[in-house]
């Protein structure tokens, strides 16, 4: 499931806006996805649901008619991620809706405090909260400074009768140094006050809260807090796990805060799957960048709980340190020769079934389904020379023997390293970034020791 970035224009100016860099401007042009192009994206997209999101989606002239070719689909749902200052035109079509189909749209109002709007735009939101069904919406705000007051979400919630709220920590535009309102090692722990006592509030009044965008890491909290947290569904979440964003012409984005450097185009994948892995495991590499001297040995981040907060304050830590730094090194020969491959035995599995075979294949997040890899000499012998210390262009020396000449073996080797990395059983060791080596069964640990 993806999101559909139908136009970037946008009819608020939010303090915390993360999608700075697309959103129409001076400098951006507006941009309203077309029909023929929007259908081509749901083929693309042929999930059941269906994001639409902007900028501000209400603001495409061809909205209401976009949601009438979805809703055509039968068994489709749609959610609406809006800011709830819908014109007329938007409201009154909405609100005719009949029930078998208005049950199928689920909205996001993403809400400022009330002293943030005109009086013109607060009556347009509050008018749009009164003209869906409250059980098909979510209140949505985002913590971007502390202290915070969070008391109108509450009063919002009880007023309009919604029950379910989800809450976002802000991420920065990791090209604009005024973004970086947020900083890792000193704010944290004061925003993690904020979430506990928000979402302690909100429970006591029969709430349900979804955690959204911007993760904290647990250390951001106390013992006692945790404890606490631990006992709220969902309320938390340690990682990202964000849905990727497709506007005009298949440009496809991991997320906004990330749109600079993680970039694709739907015309080089298959579909929605193909392009999400593709981002999903490039996560990986700018996970393994520690943002804190405490991630380094963190047991949090190596049983994969916590990322370490949102991954553009990764990005952030890096630039600070090299303002060159390659964050993906498996799509450059010469980064990935540099690199450390580090193999991550809770994914992948060698079992020796006999004294001639070695079974070699990968199983993910305790998954039924398995992937075979190869289990040729060469193949075997790579996995054995990734012990965590000896970078590929040291492995592709040590292996050289299995190959006719230096070019196959690093063509090779390479090619290895890659396909390990893209089934999710493979990490890099760089300048900065520091994998962890994973805790390892008894078994596997044993299998690639016999190995």
């Amino acid at each position: 499931m993806g999101n559909v970035i139908i136009t970037n224009s946008c009819n608020l100016n939010c303090p915390f806006c993360f999608a700075t860099e697309t959103k129409s401007n001076e400098e951006v042009k507006f941009q309203h996805m077309s029909l023929d192009e929007f259908r081509s994206i749901l083929k693309f997209d042929h999930n059941l649901v269906t994001n639409l999101c902007g900028g501000e989606p209400t603001t495409h002239p061809k909205f209401t008619e976009m949601l009438e070719e979805l809703l055509s689909v039968r068994g489709k749902y749609i959610n609406v991620l809006t800011n709830g200052t819908w014109s007329d035109k938007v409201r009154e079509y909405i609100a005719g809706l009949p029930f078998e189909k208005s049950k199928r749209i689920v909205y996001l109002f993403n809400v400022l405090h009330p002293d943030m709007y005109t009086e013109r735009q607060k009556n347009r939101l509050y008018a749009a909260l009164r003209a869906v069904n409250p059980e098909t919406a979510f209140i949505g705000f985002t913590i971007y400074k502390y202290p915070f007051d969070y008391s109108y979400i509450l009063e919002m919630a009880r007023t309009f009768g919604i029950k379910r709220i989800r809450y976002s920590i802000a991420a920065p535009n990791i090209h604009d140094s005024a973004a970086f309102q947020i900083d890792p090692s000193q704010d944290f722990r004061e925003l993690a006050d904020v979430v506990y006592d928000f979402i302690m509030d909100a429970r006591a009044l029969g709430l349900e809260v979804n955690p959204d965008c911007g993760s904290l890491p647990p250390c951001a909290y106390t013992k006692e807090q945790l404890a606490d947290l631990m006992l709220v569904k969902p309320g938390l979440k340690f990682n990202c796990s964000a849905v990727v964003d497709i506007a005009q012409g298949g440009e496809a984005w991991r997320c906004y805060s990330l749109y600079s450097i993680m970039k694709a185009n739907t015309k080089d994948f298959s579909g929605i799957q193909d392009l999400t892995d593709y981002f999903n495991r490039r996560t990986r590499l700018l996970a393994d960048i520690d943002i804190l001297d405490e991630c380094r040995d963190c047991e949090h981040k190596r049983s994969g709980l916590c990322y370490g907060g949102c991954l553009s304050y990764h990005v952030i830590a890096a630039w600070k340190k090299d303002r060159e730094y390659s964050f993906f090194p498996i799509d450059n020969d010469l980064e990935l020769l540099a690199s450390i491959p580090h193999l991550d035995y809770n994914v992948l599995n060698l079992w020796k079934k006999s004294a001639d075979e070695t079974i070699v294949y990968v199983r993910r997040d305790q998954q039924l389904q398995t992937k075979t890899l190869r289990n040729d000499p060469v193949f075997l012998a790579f996995i054995k020379a990734c012990n965590g210390k000896t970078a590929v262009k040291d492995i592709i020396e040590e292996l050289a023997d299995y190959f006719d000449n230096g070019e196959e073996a690093a063509a090779e080797v390479m090619a290895m390293a890659r396909l390990l990395f893209d089934h999710y059983s493979l990490h890099l060791e760089t300048a900065l970034a520091s994998p962890l080596q994973p805790h390892i069964s008894a078994k596997r640990r044993e299998a690639h020791e016999v190995l």
